[in-house]
């Protein structure tokens, strides 16, 4: 019998392996598809709730939160969507789009800028992630006119 010390440590104290723990993060990245009545007042409730041509920081990390809370978006979308570049200082202004008067960003237009500037750096990446929270965007802004237009 081979002595404890011999053991993988993940193993001996049955804790998740590196690679569990990926499949685990990977599987919360996608969000299943939601066609329910529920989910589909939930995004007319938010998108007449929040304008996204006029949102401050605080109001669209409060969206980002709620759509992560009901299972609507992704983690990662919600970390893309709610960043916060006051947070830290030495990145600066993230935002493409000019803030308005009182501070606010149209997020449908900082998107799609950010879009294009991934498109000519050629970062394919960072740009699928963009157009994912771009479509989250859209989807709310189409579902303002009610509970069953918004496009699934």
């Amino acid at each position: 019998m081979p002595s404890i010390d011999s053991l993988a440590p993940s193993a001996a104290l049955s804790l998740p392996t590196s690679r569990s723990m990926a499949y685990k993060v990977s599987e919360r990245a996608s969000v299943p598809e939601k066609n329910s009545q529920h989910s589909d007042s939930l995004w007319h409730k938010l998108g007449r709730e929040y304008d996204l041509r006029d949102i401050s920081l605080q109001g669209t990390a409060q969206l980002s939160q709620e759509l992560y809370d009901a299972g609507e978006i992704s983690l990662l979308d919600h970390a893309i969507l709610s960043f916060d570049p006051n947070r830290l200082p030495l990145v600066g202004d993230t935002f493409l789009s000019e803030a308005n008067s009182a501070g606010n960003h149209d997020l449908i237009a900082d998107f799609s800028a950010r879009i294009e500037l991934n498109r000519q750096m050629g970062d394919e990446k960072s740009m699928a992630n963009n157009e994912r929270v771009l479509d989250v965007l859209q989807r709310l802004e189409q579902a303002k006119a009610g509970p069953f237009s918004a496009i699934v």
